[in-house]
């Protein structure tokens, strides 16, 4: 499950994005996971296409 929400200013755009994501994967320990999921942020061409916006956070959880 991801989930991102999104702050918006008019006159200025998009000021900030939080991004949220629950997981749930057999075999895969916390450290694993978080590193995977920074790695997916920051190749994915959504992330990439709005690398001009100043805030852009993650929070990755693991459940299982």
């Amino acid at each position: 499950e991801t989930r991102a929400d999104v702050d918006f200013v008019p006159g200025k755009g998009i000021t900030e994005i939080r991004l949220a994501v629950n997981a749930a994967i057999p075999g895969i320990g916390e450290d694993d996971f978080q590193r995977i999921a920074e790695e997916a942020k920051k190749g994915c061409p959504v992330s990439q296409a709005l690398a001009s916006v100043p805030s852009i956070t993650l929070q990755a959880s693991l459940n299982g």
